[in-house]
């Protein structure tokens, strides 16, 4: 039977309103939890083996960064994409429909 870890993760953490406690890898230029690190690493030397650059498009952010994001989303400062990637127009749309929009590609702060 395999062995359940739990571990408590500080709130401010989860939330993005601290990065303690996370390492930079040196190899993505992101950071990461530590516990995930050495895992990452060996996906991405297995990747290159079979030809591969395996890279993170996206990490850690913090809640003030993430904030920012979306509000420039809602806003229309920066452009939302459907699940083509290609820009939806935001102003057709109702306050429930542009949130899902929104939460297509970016997720909430916090």
């Amino acid at each position: 039977m395999a062995e359940v870890i739990i571990q408590i993760i500080a709130p401010e953490l989860l939330l993005g309103l601290t990065d303690a406690g996370l390492v930079l890898s040196p190899e993505i230029n992101f950071k990461l939890h530590p516990r995930v690190v050495a895992s990452l690493s060996q996906l991405t030397m297995a990747a290159q083996s079979k030809g591969f650059s395996l890279r993170v498009a996206s990490g850690y952010r913090s809640f003030s960064r993430q904030l920012l994001i979306w509000n420039e989303k809602a806003n229309g400062v920066r452009p939302v994409l459907n699940k083509n990637g290609e820009p939806i127009d935001m102003a057709v749309l109702d306050d429930k429909e542009k949130i899902f929009s929104i939460l297509h590609w970016s997720a909430l702060p916090g």
